[in-house]
């Protein structure tokens, strides 16, 4: 019970900074470049994703679980006082609020299409946080993988963000695809990413798995904020 109340503690406060941050960009960026801003917030929390198993990984593999827990704290606590001092406050212009109208219409609980695309997410939320919490144990359990192979498996989800998240969607977006299409087809790619999973047992299988997940996150992920 201890440790589930600790779980959910974590989680309670690290998940606090999203709303935030979503506002935040409003503020830090312009409106024609949301889409952008919300990419590169999406790859600086890879950037870290990627490395944060390896090195989770590594350290369970070498030390112990316990020294994973106090350096997890350890540099949390160092990323929020960092923030605090390399972050300004910045507000928006008065020009900018001028600009900024609320457009009156139904009630969000009354709109079928944004109570659809909350279904949507919803039920794509529940299907892709199980490749970060019960994939690794089948990654363990049935294919007999070590914490520290697990971790680079997730790393790879990272690394491929980092590096071709940005280039592709520019791409998406010099051909004005629309968020509906691209929700769609990171839809279609989340899909196949647990399907092919039952095709076979060989282990390049879960490399596969990966890789089409993460071009699911790329292509859905930005446009799904924006």
């Amino acid at each position: 019970y201890g440790f589930c109340f600790g779980i959910f503690s974590l989680i309670l406060v690290a998940d606090a900074y999203r709303p935030a941050i979503f506002v935040a960009t409003e503020t830090y960026s312009k409106p024609e470049n949301t889409t952008r801003s919300l990419t590169l917030i999406h790859l600086a929390i890879n950037l870290g994703f990627s490395l944060g198993p390896v090195i989770g990984g590594i350290i369970i593999a070498t030390i112990s679980y316990k020294a994973l827990f106090w350096i997890d704290g350890s540099t949390c606590m160092l990323a929020s006082i960092l923030l605090l001092l390399l972050l300004k406050p910045k507000k928006i212009s008065i020009e900018d609020r001028q600009l900024a109208k609320v457009k009156e219409g139904i009630s969000p609980y009354k709109n079928k299409t944004f109570l659809l695309f909350v279904f949507i997410m919803i039920a794509t939320g529940l299907t892709f946080v199980q490749y970060f919490s019960v994939i690794p144990l089948y990654y363990e359990r049935v294919h007999g993988l070590t914490e520290d192979i697990i971790g680079w498996i997730l790393f790879l989800n990272g690394s491929l963000i980092v590096i071709f998240e940005m280039p592709l969607i520019s791409w998406m977006e010099r051909l004005q695809l629309s968020k509906t299409m691209a929700l769609f087809w990171g839809t279609v790619f989340l899909m196949l990413s647990f399907a092919i999973l039952n095709l076979s047992t060989w282990g390049g299988i879960l490399i596969i798995g990966m890789i089409l997940l993460t071009i699911g996150e790329m292509i859905s992920s930005p446009f799904s904020n924006a």
